[in-house]
């Protein structure tokens, strides 16, 4: 099957005439009519004027415009075809960029979010005082002295107990300490404090009796 530019180069010289000659009875530019023979349509101008062209062509060489016209439509597409591959590779790179550009905010995003929520442990950290558990005495235990005193609390604390004895508890939070009571009505002070200098005091009112 022949392109459009063969047959214009075919009636072309069919009829002897030169590039030249032609372009002379067309007023057509030498080198459109070059290009158009060579099907090299990135040489020739808009597709309107193109058209126009070869309608000219086909008169002056007693051809049909239309079934030119048909022609160089066929070949225009097919060759605009075979050269969109060359293109795909920069829209590729374009929506690479796009795709980096999305994931690195999507990483701030995150980076900034995880952030934020450790800024709120910290904070709450700070002004939240220290949970304290009192396990022993009991409330209003009646024993003998001594008593041991155990309790739970926040690791990396300091315990103070009856604004005297100072101890920390161990990795878990526990902590115990033996005191010794007079006989009668006491009470056991537990006060703990953490490295913000928030404190939690409990106090437990106990009764010790003679052996």
């Amino acid at each position: 099957m022949k392109t459009i530019g063969e047959i214009i180069r075919t009636s072309r010289v069919d009829r002897a005439l030169s590039e030249q000659q032609l372009s002379g009875l067309t007023r057509i530019d030498a080198k459109y009519i070059q290009a158009l023979e060579e099907n090299d349509f990135k040489k020739l101008p808009p597709a309107t004027f193109t058209k126009g062209f070869v309608r000219n062509l086909a008169q002056a060489l007693g051809k049909n415009p239309d079934e030119w016209v048909a022609l160089l439509r066929r070949d225009y597409q097919a060759a605009t075809i075979s050269t969109t591959p060359l293109s795909l590779p920069r829209r590729r790179a374009k929506f690479s960029l796009a795709s980096l550009f999305q994931s690195q905010m999507a990483l701030l995003l995150l980076g900034s979010l995880v952030f934020v929520i450790y800024l709120g442990f910290q904070y709450r950290a700070v002004i939240t005082p220290p949970a304290l558990e009192v396990i022993n005495p009991l409330k209003d235990a009646v024993t003998i002295s001594p008593i041991t005193i155990e309790g739970k609390t926040a690791s990396g604390t300091t315990i103070t107990i009856n604004d005297d004895l100072k101890i920390t508890p161990d990795s878990s939070g526990y902590f115990a300490a033996k005191l010794n009571f007079s006989p009668g009505q006491n009470e056991v002070k537990v006060s703990v404090t953490n490295r913000f200098g928030r404190s939690t005091t409990k106090i437990v009112p106990i009764t010790i009796v003679s052996q």
